[in-house]
């Protein structure tokens, strides 16, 4: 943390409507208290965001893609005396992490997104899996919609710039696949996996890489709800390459799969996800490590060892906001 009579960190929280932003939210609240100061921001109004009433300051943006959003951000983090910048949608990593690279984010603003080229390859499934072939990392073999071809075994098709999960569907014919190649959507197509689906929620640091495997037993709308955590030597293994080879700073997930009878990445984000607050509540705070990294403090402390299997599971949480 900041050294005595220092001004309390600021830190800034994008898509405070997100179950992911409102897991950092409660996070900093619950290890940080007052020695941190919050705002939310998110393009709905505060009284349809729950993590307004977690932050100290909410702030209304707009959407990533207009136009006047890099001028509005660059205003709204020196207005609001942010020292630490979190974007959490793919949009506005890929914007945050250029804006920091090419010196356009104001002084003194630390942001946790990975290195530009890193996130274009996070977010283009078809970018990633090329990436990933050249790196010898397992993963699914993937075609763009226009180059798969049906050979009888079964496929599965999703959005090339997709998250959460929507989109996604399996191929089950030739039809089938000719007609999504019709449709004229920027589509993937990939070897289809088998269950069980596993999130790998991690952190790296200059110190060393973290992971927990969070296997997804029910999923609600793209966020798991109930979940099952183990430790795992490959998947930490696993993580510790895409971490030092993306250059990944913070936390992160990646999602795997059982192909011929291996493991096999089908995803990468380089930031938590809405479900990591499970793992957080099994006792591995990969988010809490996080920010400790980046506002000064000890990360070890809150990555300790799962000495067997965990459940967790996630229920609604009602606010009432004015």
């Amino acid at each position: 943390m900041s050294s005595p009579g220092a001004e309390t960190p600021t830190v800034w929280l994008g898509s405070a409507g997100t179950g992911t932003s409102h897991g950092l939210a409660k996070t900093l609240r619950e290890v940080w208290g007052d020695r941190v100061r919050i705002v939310a921001a998110d393009v709905n109004p505060g009284h349809l965001v729950g993590a307004s009433l977690v932050a100290d300051r909410f702030v209304q943006v707009p959407y990533s893609a207009a136009a006047e959003f890099p001028s509005f951000m660059v205003e709204a983090l020196v207005e609001t005396r942010t020292t630490l910048y979190v974007p959490i949608l793919d949009e506005e990593i890929l914007w945050a992490a250029r804006a920091r690279d090419e010196g356009i984010l104001p002084r003194g603003v630390e942001v946790i997104a990975p290195p530009t080229e890193s996130a274009a390859i996070c977010f283009d499934k078809e970018r990633a899996a090329t990436w990933m072939d050249e790196r010898e990392l397992p993963t699914p073999k993937t075609w763009s919609i226009a180059r798969a071809r049906w050979t009888g075994e079964p496929l599965f098709a999703k959005p090339r710039l997709g998250r959460g999960s929507i989109g996604a569907r399996s191929v089950s014919s030739q039809d089938h696949l000719e007609a999504l190649n019709r449709c004229g959507e920027d589509l993937v197509v990939q070897e289809a996996c088998e269950g069980p689906e596993v999130t790998v929620d991690a952190v790296r640091w200059a110190g060393g890489t973290r992971a927990v495997a969070r296997e997804r037993l029910e999923v609600k709308a793209g966020v798991c709800t109930k979940a099952r955590l183990f430790e795992s030597s490959e998947m930490e293994s696993l993580a510790t390459r895409l971490g030092d080879e993306l250059a990944l700073r913070g936390a992160f997930c990646f999602q795997v799969m059982r192909l011929a009878g291996r493991w096999v990445i089908t995803d990468i984000n380089p930031r938590p996800g809405a479900g990591t607050r499970l793992t957080v509540a099994a006792g591995v705070n990969v988010l809490a490590a996080m920010f400790a990294d980046f506002l000064g403090g000890a990360v070890e402390p809150y990555l300790g060892r799962l000495d067997g299997e965990r459940f967790a599971v996630r229920h609604y949480v009602e606010y009432v906001t004015v």
